[in-house]
């Protein structure tokens, strides 16, 4: 399979599984639409680094963004879960 291919089907398993989340979330609860979510931002950032594979510039700041998101996401649950 073909790099162009790769990156078109990551794509579209990140929509659906978005999709799949904003289902999730109406119809059972927040937490498995977090899952979904993080998931997704994964499948994203596997993305960005097989796109920006030239430039390691972009990759450093796509990764950077990402744990900032990671660690953000972390604190929002730790900060539910104690209240």
């Amino acid at each position: 399979m073909h790099q162009e291919h790769k990156i078109l089907l990551l794509a579209v398993i990140s929509n659906v599984i978005l999709l799949a989340g904003i289902v999730l979330f109406i119809f059972v609860g927040p937490i498995w639409a977090l899952g979904c979510f993080l998931l997704t931002l994964t499948i994203t950032i596997v993305l960005f680094n097989m796109l920006f594979k030239g430039r390691p510039k972009l990759r450093r700041t796509a990764n950077i963004i990402y744990a900032i998101v990671i660690l953000f996401v972390a604190f929002m649950i730790w900060h539910y879960f104690n209240q």
